[in-house]
Parts: C-alpha cells; sequence; structure tokens
C-alpha cells in the first residue's frame, strides 16, 4: 500500500511541474505575442519630414537645419524655425514645409518652384516668392498673412479672399486674367502691371478710395463687377 501512495505522489508531482512549465511557457508567449519585449528600453525613433527635394534639403544643411542628404529632417530641428530664406538655390518641391510650423518669415526668391501651397500655415506673415516659374500659389486659411511678393511668374489665377489681413501685394508679370481683392480692406499696396487682365474686381470703399500705392495697367480698370 505505500509504494501505492509513493506512486500517487509521483504522478501528482509530475502533473503538477508539467502544468507550471506550460503556464510558464504560456505567459512568455503572451508577452511576446505582438513582438514586443517589456525589458526593451530602446527609445523610439525621432519624428521626422520628408524632403523629397535634394535641393531643397541641401539648403536645409546650409542653414544648420539638416546635416545630411538622406530624403528626411528631424521634426525637432524644423519646427523651431520662423525665419526660412532658401533664395537661389535651385529648389522646385518645397514638400515638407508645412511641417515648419512655426514659420513666420518664408523667403523662395529666384528658384524653379511651379507650385507653392504654405494653406493652413496659420502662423505665415510674409512670403516672398518672386522670379520664379510659379502656376499655383495656395494661401488658403492664412489669416494674418501681411505681405507677398509673387512677382515674374506665371499664375493665372489667385485667391486672396481668405486674406483679410493682407496689406502688401505685388503680382506683376504673370499671367492674371482675373483678381478679387473685395475682402481685402487692409490693402494698401498692391502692383498688378503687366498682366493679360482687364478687370480687376473691388468693392465700394475701395472703388470711392483707390490707394495711391496700387498699381495697374493704364487700359485695365477697377469694377464692382468683372462680369
Amino acid at each position: 500500500m505505500q509504494k501505492r501512495y509513493i506512486y500517487i505522489d509521483m504522478k501528482k508531482n509530475i502533473l503538477f511541474y508539467a502544468l507550471l512549465v506550460l503556464f510558464v511557457f504560456s505567459c512568455t508567449s503572451d508577452s511576446n505575442s505582438d513582438g514586443s519585449n517589456m525589458d526593451d528600453d530602446t527609445p523610439p525613433a525621432p519624428a521626422t519630414t520628408q524632403i523629397p527635394d535634394a535641393a531643397f534639403e541641401q539648403a536645409l544643411i546650409d542653414l544648420s537645419f539638416d546635416d545630411e542628404i538622406d530624403g528626411e529632417v528631424l521634426n525637432s530641428q524644423i519646427q523651431v524655425v520662423v525665419n526660412l530664406n532658401v533664395d537661389d538655390k535651385g529648389i522646385t518641391d518645397l514638400t515638407g514645409i508645412k511641417n515648419f510650423t512655426k514659420l513666420e518669415n518664408l523667403s523662395v526668391r529666384n528658384n524653379q518652384l511651379t507650385n507653392l501651397d504654405v494653406s493652413s500655415m496659420n502662423t505665415i506673415k510674409f512670403i516672398w516668392a518672386e522670379d520664379n516659374a510659379l502656376e499655383s500659389l495656395n494661401l488658403g486659411g492664412l489669416t494674418i498673412l501681411e505681405k507677398v511678393g509673387a512677382d515674374r511668374n506665371a499664375l493665372v489665377t489667385l485667391s486672396v479672399t481668405e486674406n483679410q489681413a493682407l496689406q502688401f501685394l505685388t503680382l506683376s508679370s504673370n499671367e492674371l486674367v482675373s483678381i478679387d481683392v473685395t475682402t481685402n480692406n487692409a490693402l494698401t499696396d498692391f502692383t498688378v502691371v503687366d498682366n493679360p487682365l482687364s478687370c480687376i474686381l473691388v468693392n465700394q470703399n475701395q472703388l470711392n478710395d483707390i490707394p495711391v500705392d496700387w498699381s495697374k495697367d493704364e487700359e485695365d480698370s477697377y469694377a464692382l463687377d468683372c462680369e
């Protein structure tokens, strides 16, 4: 009888240890099922912004906002930039500019840009984009924008209806066929000479007192209705 009891106890011990091994294995598998390791202290990779234009990235390197041309830049480096001057750099694509979240003053004069979209970059006050090849300039949502220089481009249309704080706008030597400044009551400096438009849409107050620093071609007219 004693041997039987010993045999039963051994079976219980074997079963206990077998269940314990299964439990430990199951817990280990669960902890690693998502590929994570609770003991892994590796910090997450820093956030970056894609900069596909090598000329733009080189300009950022020249300004010490980046250190090598690899198609990206650290967000921590560009999200503190207030003034950005990348004139004369051969830039064709400004993709990534929207992650400059504190930018107030942007100068991209004398590059090769055909498109510039700074819409909803609500910190921007000044944009200087003269002497590019711009066919599109998106200023939507820029409620504190004060000054825009876009002379000598290829703009056919431009909307400034959302830019009520606009004070200075120069668009000479473009391809504009129309322009509406009826919502721009703060606009004191305005130039649209050498464009193929014939009518400039204004509001009644503007028509009553055209600012002295507004310039247009002699054959063009200011009107309440350009239809």
